[in-house]
């Protein structure tokens, strides 16, 4: 966005979310784009965090050992230097056919983010005290994983997938040779490898918003059938907010993941503290975890044209962002709720 961020300005912002991630126990979760882009800024995080800090990165830093070895270095002496006793460190990495994906170049085709980076960075983090995820995302496209698996055993390092954890109720499609078949979604497993602590392999689904709404819809499986059981009522899903979003402009989002709704407030202009617990009080939040039908019903309410485009997102929560995109809608809604919240 060419926007120049000042020293001032994030510390101030990094500051108030360590206090408050510390003070509630909360994760703190490092995200990007990419944000080893700015890595003085993620090392001086890592130095101060009070709670649990999961790093992700996309590992285009990783592209030879050498490199991976002086970044990994870099990132546990940050982790060593803080004496904080409720913090920790994750490292999770980024390993799906978004970042892996191949694109043409001048000299043929690469991957934007090669898979020998992430190989790079298994290998290395082993002997490191640091827990490492392996962030893949369901997609209809081959598993990076298949192949990562053979990078490893060509350097000695033969690995194999345990604890795996399926959902039964989330339902996939994947390619299985020239047919398509639906399986249980699997939603974690670990991944044991010689001489070091298992690597936790996390399974999440693609959610069409924000960037990702730029995808076709055959790049991914959506939970088309819970949406449409949410739309329809005969499902009850709650969706309680589980993380809060502080954005490098300062501005505090509900929900983790660039689901930018609507912005809380804003760091630079208001203390964190204040914006946290005002949540608390905040009509549409509470009707989120509480009855997020009710929101749905109400945006149709004002424009019932929503439907379609609300029954054909890629999950229930998609579909309720969508009914509070707009300030308008937004404020029908509230306005809503606290006339239901005063009748008898």
């Amino acid at each position: 966005r060419n926007r120049e961020l000042g020293d001032g300005s994030f510390r101030r912002i990094a500051d108030q979310v360590i206090a408050l991630a510390g003070e509630e126990g909360l994760v703190l979760t490092i995200t990007g784009g990419e944000p080893f882009l700015e890595p003085e800024r993620v090392l001086y995080i890592l130095k101060n965090a009070r709670s649990r800090v999961e790093l992700t990165t996309s590992g285009f830093w990783a592209r030879d050992r050498e490199r991976t070895r002086a970044t990994l270095s870099r990132i546990s002496d940050a982790a060593r230097a803080n004496k904080n006793p409720g913090f920790s460190l994750g490292l999770q990495v980024s390993l799906d056919a978004f970042h892996q994906e191949v694109v043409p170049s001048e000299g043929g085709l690469e991957e934007r983010i090669p898979l020998a980076n992430v190989a790079n960075i298994v290998e290395l983090t082993r002997p490191m005290d640091m827990d490492l995820c392996l962030l893949t995302k369901y997609t209809l496209y081959l598993d990076p994983l298949v192949n990562l698996l053979a990078e490893l055993e060509a350097r000695g390092l033969r690995g194999k997938i345990v604890g795996r954890h399926y959902d039964p109720e989330l339902k996939v499609t994947m390619p299985l040779g020239t047919a398509m078949v639906t399986r249980p979604a699997l939603l974690k497993a670990y991944l044991e490898l010689p001489a070091g602590r298992p690597v936790f392999i996390l399974y999440t689904a693609v959610e069409a918003i924000g960037g990702a709404a730029l995808l076709e819809p055959f790049e991914y499986p959506a939970f088309r059938r819970r949406t449409e059981e949410f739309m329809a009522g005969s499902s009850r899903e709650r969706l309680p907010l589980t993380g809060i979003e502080v954005g490098d402009d300062g501005n505090v989002y509900p929900g983790a993941h660039a689901l930018y709704s609507w912005s809380l407030g804003n760091v630079l202009q208001e203390d964190l503290r204040s914006i946290y617990d005002r949540i608390a009080r905040d009509p549409l939040i509470a009707a989120m975890g509480e009855d997020p039908k009710r929101i749905i019903d109400m945006a149709l309410e004002q424009e019932p044209g929503l439907l379609e485009e609300m029954s054909a997102t890629s999950s229930p929560l998609v579909a309720l962002y969508r009914a509070l995109e707009e300030p308008e809608r937004r404020l029908y809604i509230t306005r809503r709720l606290l006339e239901s919240y005063k009748s008898p």
